[in-house]
């Protein structure tokens, strides 16, 4: 096994919606304000954790629900590099 660095390429800011799915899905979500969030996985499946604020969910995550979301704001996907 190699030692590997995990860095932040880029994020996008996320909009969540009961319909529309984020375009370029990364490996986390990092919140601006705590609370339960609605997430959707690419096999369809859903799960509606408690998450943190100010910290990375390494999450990769297809959709983020506005029902069923109490966190205020999403700050964005992460996209990340090797």
């Amino acid at each position: 096994m190699t030692d590997s660095v995990f860095f932040v390429k880029t994020s996008d800011t996320i909009t969540p919606h009961d319909t529309d799915k984020i375009t370029n899905p990364g490996r986390g979500l990092l919140l601006s304000v705590a609370g339960v969030v609605k997430v959707g996985y690419a096999d369809g499946t859903t799960d509606s954790p408690s998450l943190a604020a100010q910290v990375w969910h390494p999450m990769e995550v297809t959709q983020i629900f506005s029902t069923g979301t109490d966190a205020a704001v999403l700050a964005g996907t992460v996209h990340v590099g090797w």
